[in-house]
């Protein structure tokens, strides 16, 4: 397993997955960024939104605050049968599932003091509401929990979901009913008692209502707010409600953990209840208003997540099988082409040269790899080919050249042994001994030239050589080789090269000697010189086996033949070697009774 994810497989593989897991964590942090800052921008909107539509309400307009005629239980009743949203949050979290809602009805009260609000009955509820008359309770009256704290409203709504809804606890609460209001002091739920932690001094109740489940009817009673379980949840709701009585005593710090916006509206009185209260002046209708502020409340956070979880968990497990899916795309256009460029890379330096599989073609940076490792296998190649050929005519060079210094060498010996035991005329073994000297000196001096035309890879200068001047000369001063044979030359004028003619001298020089050392006695030598340039060299001589014709070019070679003629044997070869640098070809081709040499420039090279 470490062995492959050290492979580049392995590590594009894991890079991949490491690459879609950190673009899901990005995708997850703006989405759940976006959503939270939308869910806080959204809460003073619905704020305002909710107070706009209570100041409109007819139903709302009708509740008034007199003293004198004390509070209004029908109005309490008629909204606890109706479930009106300003009452109960429950309505509230079902409506816009992002917020939490509370309503206060305030009074504000200016005194040479201070300046405060102070909450009216009824406010939003809390606490838990009585729906059935077999309970011994009036039909829609409320048992307030507000006075109890959040961890005891937290074990209260967990005791009440953890039985059988069917079969719902015995509840009995002990406090002081005002009409449908019962403020609770004393809880008693499946048997354990709550008590209120935040009663006013003083204050005492000696009523007692009990509940108790009904099986015939699934919910005999409703906890509100329905919504709230957890100790931080109750939390959250109740700081609502100080957050609505302190607005703009101070600032509550809001945060993306729990954000807080607040609206508030004034509820006019009808002309009716005007009438009844008898206020006519403006500044008497001012002091009778009544506030309902609106307060939203968010989680946006947590809310965030809880929104776009699924979708994020979804991605989570998508990241693997998509890093997965593109290391298989990734595989296939980069390691896959790589392993057979590796192969490649194998072959060649195994000096095998040939099948290179690696996909040329390409247009990216494989390809030119591929292009490249090709290019420099052709090279190789083609310097090994070389290199093996140099090798070849290195030993063939040995050899011939050992064969060709051992005649004269065992010559020598048996002049040498000849002199010393007074065998013979001294004077021609001398004579002969220093010909068979001559012979050996003229045969190393052309054997070093061909070792110093082999290591030339150009020539170091170049000059325009009037090849019709030089073959003229030529023919003049190696009139002497012709005598006896019927020479004929065709010059064209103006017949000119760039290279070193010296060399030039030299290779053209070897073509016409050799014509006439091996033209058949009293035969003809013809010479052309055409533009081109093209030379032409012909002569007479007996037939040459037709696969011995590439051979007269290689050093030593006279022929079965001609080993009785005088030379090296090594013209030809120096001859082709310099026009090798000049980028000229000789071949040797038949014709009728002799043979012909033609010397042309290579295909596509310019004079």
């Amino acid at each position: 397993m470490r062995k492959a994810l050290q492979t580049l497989s392995g590590k594009l593989t894991l890079c991949s997955i490491a690459m879609m897991l950190v673009m899901w964590l990005a995708v997850g942090v703006v989405l759940v960024w976006s959503t939270a800052n939308e869910i806080m921008e959204g809460s003073m909107d619905l704020a305002r939104a909710q107070a706009q539509e209570y100041s409109h309400d007819s139903y709302l307009q009708t509740y008034y605050t007199s003293e004198a005629l004390g509070f209004d239980q029908q109005w309490l009743e008629n909204s606890c049968e109706m479930g009106i949203d300003f009452l109960f949050p429950r309505t509230n979290r079902e409506a816009h599932a992002r917020y939490l809602q509370y309503n206060l009805f305030t009074k504000f009260t200016v005194s040479p003091e201070n300046a405060f609000y102070t909450p009216l009955p009824p406010q939003t509820l809390v606490g838990i509401q009585a729906i059935d008359p077999a309970s011994g309770a009036e039909e829609g009256t409320f048992l307030s929990l507000e006075q109890f704290s959040p961890s005891q409203l937290s074990e209260i709504s967990r005791g009440m979901g953890s039985v059988d809804p069917d079969h719902l606890p015995a509840l009995t609460a002990v406090g002081t009913r005002e009409g449908l209001l019962f403020q609770v002091e004393e809880l008693t739920l499946d048997g354990k008692t709550y008590s209120a932690a935040n009663l006013p001094q003083g204050a005492a109740g000696t009523d007692t209502i009990t509940l108790k489940g009904v099986p015939e009817v699934r919910y005999s009673y409703y906890l509100f707010p329905t919504f709230a379980r957890t100790v931080q949840e109750w939390e959250m709701f109740l700081s609502a409600r100080d957050y609505a009585l302190e607005f703009g005593s101070h600032k509550t710090e809001n945060t993306i953990f729990q954000h807080y916006s607040s609206s508030s509206t004034a509820l006019y009185l009808d002309s009716e209840t005007s009438e009844v209260l008898g206020i006519s002046s403006p500044e008497e209708l001012d002091e009778a208003l009544v506030y309902l502020r609106v307060v939203i409340m968010s989680t946006p956070l947590k809310t965030a997540l809880e929104e776009n979880g699924p979708v994020l968990l979804r991605l989570l497990v998508l990241a693997p099988v998509l890093g997965l899916l593109f290391a298989f795309v990734i595989r296939r256009m980069v390691v896959l082409p790589l392993q057979r460029t590796q192969e490649d890379f194998q072959k060649v330096a195994r000096l095998d040269f040939t099948g290179l599989s690696g996909d040329a073609k390409r247009k990216d940076e494989i390809g030119e790899l591929n292009r490249s490792l090709r290019k420099m296998s052709g090279e190789l190649q083609r310097r090994w080919d070389d290199e093996r050929a140099l090798e070849q005519r290195r030993r063939e060079f040995v050899s011939a050249a050992s064969h060709e210094l051992k005649t004269p060498l065992a010559l020598m010996r048996g002049y040498t042994e000849g002199l010393m035991q007074n065998i013979g005329d001294r004077e021609e073994y001398l004579a002969s001994m220093e010909g068979e000297i001559d012979r050996m000196n003229a045969l190393v001096l052309e054997m070093l030239e061909q070792t110093r035309l082999e290591g030339m890879e150009g020539l170091r200068e170049r000059e325009t050589v009037d090849l019709t001047a030089l073959t003229r000369e030529l023919l003049a001063h190696m009139a002497p080789l012709f005598d006896g044979l019927t020479l004929t030359a065709q010059l064209a004028e103006g017949v000119a090269l760039p290279g070193d003619r010296k060399l030039l001298e030299r290779g053209i020089g070897n073509l016409l000697s050799n014509a006439a050392r091996y033209c058949t006695p009293g035969g003809r030598v013809r010479v052309e010189l055409a533009a081109g340039p093209v030379l032409t060299v012909e002569n007479d001589s007996d037939p040459i086996p037709e696969e011995e014709l590439p051979r007269l070019f290689e050093m030593f070679y006279r022929g079965d033949k001609a080993r009785d003629r005088s030379g090296s044997g090594m013209g030809l070869a120096i001859a082709q070697k310099i026009f090798a640098l000049h980028h000229m070809i000789c071949k040797a081709e038949h014709i009728d009774g002799g043979i012909r040499f033609i010397l042309r420039k290579m295909s596509g090279e310019n004079c």
